[in-house]
């Protein structure tokens, strides 16, 4: 009885709740929550990989903005980058978790309160921002100067 209430003293992260991450947040804190999922369902060595693949995927992603030519983004609305990682995270989630979130909130498993997935959310926010200026400034010194 003891062992019983300690597992469901666990929390999971909802659908919703994923995706609202990876709108505020993008993709790390998705990743995160997706993560932390799979540890709950006692599936941890899939939680670490999962976390991995969330921050290089991010990374990846980050640089391919980045590098691409203005000429190549001008004419693409800038909703249009932050809409793919969503779109993935969301699909995932519903192939991967879904069937196991639902379950588990059915076994008892209480689902997380929103305001800590909320600042988890702006905190990832913050880092995707510094890491983007990053490779921005990288890219500035990188790139040739004017030709004149």
């Amino acid at each position: 009885m003891e062992n019983q209430q300690a597992v469901l003293t666990r929390k999971v992260y909802s659908k919703g709740q994923i995706l609202l991450s990876a709108i505020i947040g993008g993709p790390l804190v998705a990743g995160y929550l997706i993560s932390q999922n799979y540890k709950t369902f006692g599936e941890t060595e899939v939680s670490k990989k999962s976390l991995l693949v969330t921050v290089v995927s991010t990374i990846v992603f980050l640089i391919m903005i980045t590098a691409l030519p203005e000429s190549m983004t001008r004419n693409i609305p800038n909703l249009t980058f932050a809409l793919i990682p969503v779109g993935v995270i969301s699909w995932f989630v519903q192939t991967h978790q879904a069937k196991h979130i639902d379950e588990y909130l059915q076994k008892g498993y209480r689902k997380s309160a929103i305001l800590p997935v909320l600042g988890k959310s702006v905190l990832s926010l913050l880092i995707v921002i510094i890491l983007v200026a990053i490779l921005a400034f990288i890219q500035i010194l990188i790139s040739p100067g004017p030709s004149y």
